[in-house]
């Protein structure tokens, strides 16, 4: 009796995002306000006053915070609603605009209804977008520290199958 013995090997690739703590004043600008996670846990949301060679300081309600770049884990962006209401505002006016058109109002009135339709459906659908904008979260990850480089084989067996699978990281 042949036994066959089938190896199967897969490569999975994880790369993260990351860049060096010096990268830090690079990707962050003043002015921006930004969530940064230390490596306590602890999320401190400000706006960036500046950085120098060794920590960023927020603007935390007027008081100024020192955070040292070796205790950055993570640096978010969050998302505003202004894209949202703008998005709605568009839709609304356009659909305002359409309705105005296809409604059967007599010429004489047909301008004025057109235009209160879109202000109106305008103004709705503004709140609409922001309403549906500040329920989605859109945080964009502006750093984020790497993590160590590390090599991993995992055995997989089965019933007529041997295997391993391979899982390479770096930073």
């Amino acid at each position: 009796m042949i036994r066959r013995i089938t190896i199967s090997a897969c490569l999975l690739v994880a790369t993260s995002v990351s860049a060096a703590a010096q990268d830090i004043p690079a990707v962050v600008k003043v002015g921006t306000t930004v969530s940064v996670i230390d490596d306590h846990g602890c999320e401190i949301k400000g706006r960036v006053d500046s950085a120098s060679d060794r920590a960023l300081h927020l603007l935390v309600k007027k008081d100024r915070r020192e955070i040292p770049f070796d205790s950055i884990v993570r640096i978010e962006k969050p998302d505003g609603v202004k894209n949202g209401a703008l998005a709605g505002f568009l839709v609304g006016v356009s659909l305002g605009i359409m309705g105005g058109f296809v409604d059967g109002q007599g010429s004489g009135r047909r301008a004025n209804f057109i235009v209160v339709s879109a202000i109106g459906n305008g103004i709705i659908w503004t709140g609409l977008g922001t309403a549906i904008d500040a329920m989605i979260n859109t945080r964009r990850t502006l750093y984020e520290r790497g993590s160590e480089s590390h090599a991993r084989i995992t055995p997989m067996v089965g019933p007529r199958t041997v295997g391993a699978a391979i899982s390479v990281n770096w930073p």
